[in-house]
């Protein structure tokens, strides 16, 4: 039963995100849709870093039941499908952020969002033996979408780590 509630649970942090970033990304103009999609990534962002900070210092911070928040599903997911979004609008308007991404569909950076996933669990291997899921690649001379790029990463690193951490715990 309880499984059901969990997997209840995602479906409707799923359905609600993409419900927001579709309507943000097909029905909004360019700088609202953007907006849309970088409060959802900086939200996720700061529950990310936030339930790392409490995961070091257990004895002063106690999780919160699974009911209160349920970041463990949440954050990560808005995290991934926001950063999808940003780099497909970004890249409507400004495509000197990326190489090989000429025409590119939503489909296509969320595919690019999956190879950087792919990156930080097996630490940057892929990226060294020249493997990759798509041919969409950032511009690693402008400094802004390069950073996006690492803080992405670093938050991706930061879940894998709590996600380990539980696992390990339980």
């Amino acid at each position: 039963m309880k499984l059901v509630g969990k997997t209840f649970d995602f479906l409707l942090y799923a359905v609600i995100i993409m419900a927001i970033l579709s309507v943000a990304i097909f029905g909004l103009p360019y700088l609202e849709a953007l907006v849309t999609a970088s409060v959802i990534f900086l939200l996720s962002s700061t529950m990310i870093v936030y339930v790392s900070i409490s995961s070091f210092q257990k004895n002063l911070i106690k999780e919160a039941p699974y009911h209160q928040i349920n970041y463990k599903i949440f954050s990560p997911f808005a995290l991934i499908i926001s950063f999808a979004s940003i780099c497909y609008l970004l890249n409507g308007t400004a495509p000197q952020y990326f190489a090989g991404a000429q025409n590119a569909s939503i489909v296509d950076f969320s595919m690019f969002t999956v190879d950087n996933i792919i990156r930080v669990i097996f630490w940057d291997v892929p990226e060294i033996y020249g493997l990759a899921a798509t041919e969409i690649t950032h511009n690693t001379s402008n400094l802004g979408i390069s950073t996006f790029i690492f803080l992405f990463r670093t938050l991706i690193g930061l879940s894998l780590i709590k996600m380990v951490m539980v696992l390990v715990k339980n």
